[in-house]
């Protein structure tokens, strides 16, 4: 099975971008309260252009960073500026995949995968794939490694299983055995 690796999409780019633009309007109330109350209102009305500036810095080196993988038995994902992460999530632990679509992802033709497990009790995925463009094939491959690690892993648990059957038999033979002679020193102690 071919291990894949990929990034999102330059249009999830973009809307990071519109994240920070709404992000820093916030910023412009409090700025023009605060004018009001200043001898200098020109250098206040800089602070939210920074403020945006620093944003979209932000918003970009944060998805140049992102970097997805997705071996045959597990999907990992890098990221981060300041503080770098690789995430792997396992395919035995994987209960769910999601597909999501916000409004900004269905105008910019994106869309995120979920991928959730036992341990994230269903609520929070586990990880996300954001920034998907073609999410639908995505989903499909992404569904069917899962299901061929799944038959696999069923397939090795089911030998394991047949092997182990001759073995708990004769343990149980030999608890048996144990348990008849106790009983048969508790009858006849002498």
């Amino acid at each position: 099975m071919n291990t894949i690796q990929f990034r999102p999409h330059m249009r999830y780019l973009f809307k990071l971008y519109i994240a920070a633009v709404g992000g820093s309007l916030f910023s412009w109330p409090v700025i023009l309260l605060v004018i009001g109350q200043t001898p200098l209102p020109g250098i206040l009305l800089l602070i939210p252009l920074v403020i945006l500036a620093g944003t979209m810095i932000g918003a970009t080196l944060y998805y140049w960073s992102i970097a997805y993988q997705i071996d045959h038995d597990e999907v990992i994902v890098r990221a981060g500026v300041l503080r770098k992460t690789v995430k792997h999530v396992p395919f035995k632990n994987v209960t769910n995949i999601t597909v999501t679509r916000d409004i900004r992802d269905r105008l910019l033709g994106i869309g995120s995968l979920s991928i959730q497990t036992a341990g994230t009790g269903g609520l929070i995925p586990e990880e996300v794939l954001a920034g998907i463009r073609d999410l639908d094939d995505l989903y499909a491959y992404v569904a069917e490694q899962l299901r061929s690690f799944k038959a696999d892993m069923s397939a090795t648990q089911t030998r394991e299983q047949a092997i182990a059957d001759p073995i708990s038999m004769a343990i149980l033979q030999e608890l048996r055995a144990i348990r008849q002679l106790i009983s048969q020193q508790r009858q006849h102690p002498y």
